[in-house]
């Protein structure tokens, strides 16, 4: 939308774009959004900046408190809770439905939330009564839950793990070099 935090996704004016040696485009879904306008935007404030695209794209699962990683494809076909408190908990469902994780319900928090034991204890219960595996989460969203919480409970949380993937990496490289003087 245009606009900067909290009412929008920008956190700095466009203006800002002028002092950016490399501008990184991010979203889940490069096809959903068009990026040439978003290309022309930047070049009017800065017709020399790097322009790179990132995808997030799902590595693993990790049974969260465990240190087990487990490929992608252990999870297909579950039916999971999920919770998030992201900027975009949509896109997050999304990865998990075209994983072939089913969700039973998703409670959304606000980006950066403060989690309560009783909040994750009545998730769980949420789990067992709509007959879920798992209470699926983000990285971002499981660091912030102590480990202590997770003993014992009935149903695992399951942690998505997701790598960003850069376009051209090659030229961000060569682009840091020049600027650290390598």
């Amino acid at each position: 939308n245009g606009w900067m935090l909290p009412g929008g996704v920008l956190r700095e004016g466009p203006a800002s774009l002028g002092r950016a040696g490399v501008v990184v485009l991010s979203k889940d879904d490069p096809a959903s959004r068009n990026v040439a306008a978003l290309e022309a935007r930047v070049r009017r404030f800065n017709p020399d900046a790097l322009l790179l695209s990132a995808q997030l794209k799902p590595e693993c699962f990790e049974v969260w408190g465990q240190d087990r990683r487990q490929p992608l494809a252990e999870w297909n076909g579950t039916r999971a809770g999920i919770f998030s408190g992201i900027a975009d908990p949509a896109a997050f469902e999304q990865s998990l439905r075209q994983l072939g994780v089913t969700p039973v319900f998703h409670k959304k928090f606000l980006d950066h939330h403060r989690y309560e034991k009783q909040a994750i204890d009545r998730l769980v219960l949420e789990c067992q009564r709509l007959n879920a595996v798992a209470l699926m989460t983000t990285l971002k969203d499981a660091v912030r839950i102590p480990q202590e919480w997770l003993k014992n409970l009935p149903v695992p949380v399951v942690v998505l793990h997701v790598n960003l993937e850069l376009t051209r990496e090659e030229d961000l490289i060569e682009r840091l070099h020049s600027v650290l003087g390598r």
